[in-house]
């Protein structure tokens, strides 16, 4: 048998040449070296496909987080001239009650709070 080229053309950056490799795998009728073989070809298209798509997605899931992640902030941080204003409102309250008497207004202002955050933590504010 006489030894067969790769029947592939290859790109050299300025012009296209024959592979010089030997044809190992009788493909279509051409001889094709390993690399070139169309089949071969053709399924290393679709795993390195597949592993782009993956990383694609997981960079959108990555994007997707930060993005939730800077709503989170951004709802805070529009909560927090109302957290100001209640603790302002809070310590002068305190102010003008006795020691004893401030620790309902306390508990109750300390649980609006925690509720109002809770709310933006879930988007509902």
């Amino acid at each position: 048998m006489a030894t067969q080229r790769c029947w592939a053309e290859v790109w050299n950056g300025s012009t296209w040449y024959p592979c010089s490799r030997k044809g190992k795998n009788l493909e279509g009728g051409k001889w094709w070296c390993t690399q070139h073989t169309p089949s071969f070809v053709k399924a290393k298209t679709k795993t390195t496909y597949a592993a782009l798509k993956q990383r694609l997605a997981a960079r959108e899931r990555a994007e997707e987080a930060t993005a939730r992640t800077q709503r989170q902030n951004e709802r805070r941080l529009a909560l927090y001239p109302q957290l100001v204003e209640a603790l302002r409102k809070l310590v002068s309250q305190c102010e003008s009650m006795g020691r004893a008497s401030h620790t309902n207004a306390v508990i109750e202002a300390a649980n609006a709070a925690l509720a109002a955050a809770n709310r933006a933590e879930k988007g509902d504010a």
